[in-house]
């Protein structure tokens, strides 16, 4: 009972939180932002790590939040919230894709291709849809920051594949344009915020819980 007091009391003034870079990177540093204008006691600790990572952190305690893309469900978290989070191609403003509104796997095939390493869903989903391919698409460019692949892009003919979230504000200032693919199987995971299992959620974290999920939902991701 002392260890779960001092833990809703802790939990009052920090809240540590794991994600995957697609949304730690940029997206919830602003959404922490955000809440501390109307909560400014509050305090944030954000560890951006692997996918399968976020998900151990989250189960074994180290962290109160996760948020991270999935393929499945995990019986040691509670899924607070879920949304498919389809991947999307992304070129700079100048590409000759630009005008396009769906693309083919095959349509990229003229183009350089950066990506993310194998261990993320983002690329799994790739190397699947990619296997029917009869022309080997292969990366010119791998990094697992997606800052990194982005500014290969820049001012080139390269592409790389991303969910939305990861270039919200790249979307917002005009520096590239996202393209549908058409690939179903490019549209198989999904953004899942998550909370340990079974654990009683303190009243400030509930409260940001919301505010992340409102800010989720709000958003074209």
């Amino acid at each position: 009972m002392k260890d779960e007091i001092f833990e809703q009391q802790n939990a009052e003034a920090t809240i540590t939180m794991a994600a995957s870079n697609g949304a730690g990177h940029d997206f919830l540093p602003r959404v922490a932002a955000q809440y501390r204008e109307l909560h400014p006691t509050v305090r944030f600790s954000l560890h951006v790590t692997e996918q399968e990572s976020v998900t151990q952190m989250v189960r074994d305690g180290s962290v109160d939040v996760g948020v991270t893309f999935n393929l499945k469900i995990d019986p040691g978290v509670t899924i607070m919230y879920s949304r498919r989070a389809p991947l999307v191609a992304v070129v700079d403003r100048g590409h000759p894709l630009r005008s396009e509104t769906v693309v083919a796997l095959h349509d990229l095939v003229p183009y350089p291709l950066a990506l993310l390493s194998p261990s993320t869903t983002n690329r799994r989903l790739f190397d699947l849809a990619s296997a029917s391919e009869s022309r080997t698409l292969e990366p010119v460019f791998v990094c697992d920051n997606p800052d990194a692949l982005l500014s290969f892009l820049r001012g080139s003919d390269a592409v790389t594949l991303l969910g939305k979230i990861t270039v919200l504000r790249n979307i917002a200032d005009g520096d590239v344009i996202t393209i549908q693919l058409k690939e179903q199987e490019l549209g198989q995971r999904n953004l899942q915020v998550q909370t340990k299992a079974g654990r009683n959620l303190p009243i400030a974290l509930t409260t940001f819980l919301e505010f992340l999920i409102f800010a989720l939902e709000a958003s074209d991701i």
